[in-house]
Order: C-alpha cells, then sequence, then structure tokens
C-alpha cells in the first residue's frame, strides 16, 4: 500500500493528536478514581460536591428534592454514590421537565 507523504503525515498527526486525547482521559480516569476513594459520603461532603450550604441542603430535603439518606449510626448520615447519582439524575429529569413547560 503506498501512501503519499502528504496523507502520511495528515496520519501521523492524527495520531498525535489522538495519543494526546487518550493522555487526557487516562488523566481524568485515574483522577475520578483517586476522587471516588477519598469520597467524603457525609451530607458536609455531599454539600461540599455540590456547592452549597448545609441550610440549603436542609431546604432541599424538606421539599423532597433531597438525596436518599443511609442512617449509618444515631449520629451519622451518609449518602451513597449511587443516590447520590440517582438524586444528580432526578434533578437533570426536573430542569428538562421545566424546559419543556417554558418552550410551550
Amino acid at each position: 500500500m503506498n501512501i503519499s507523504p502528504q496523507k502520511f503525515q495528515q496520519l501521523t498527526d492524527q495520531i498525535r493528536v489522538l495519543e494526546i486525547q487518550v493522555a487526557g482521559l487516562l488523566a481524568v480516569t485515574s483522577a475520578t478514581q483517586a476522587r471516588d476513594r477519598d469520597r467524603d459520603p457525609s451530607i458536609a461532603g455531599f454539600c461540599a460536591r455540590h456547592g452549597f450550604s448545609i441550610g440549603t441542603y436542609k431546604n432541599l430535603r424538606k421539599r423532597g428534592k433531597g438525596p436518599v439518606e443511609t442512617r449509618v449510626s444515631a449520629n451519622r448520615i451518609t449518602i451513597t454514590e449511587e443516590d447520590e447519582a440517582a438524586w444528580i439524575a432526578a434533578r437533570q429529569a426536573d430542569a428538562r421537565e421545566r424546559q419543556r413547560q417554558r418552550a410551550g
């Protein structure tokens, strides 16, 4: 198979771009895995991850918009990764519904 020098250079450039993209994905994956390993399951950790206060969290919970909580002991409540993901999905669904209502 003969490849012209110009086509060869294009392919080489594309391979370099792909290598950079793969390296970036690997870095993100390892950073995500490290973050998940160190994930704080507490309500305070949940609030920190989503950028709001515990007061806002309590208001969400009162309105029935908070995540499912898991009581570990009398004084300890946690939010599992799965329940956090479900909460995010529910908030996204709410946002899509509001957009549909606005659109008419």
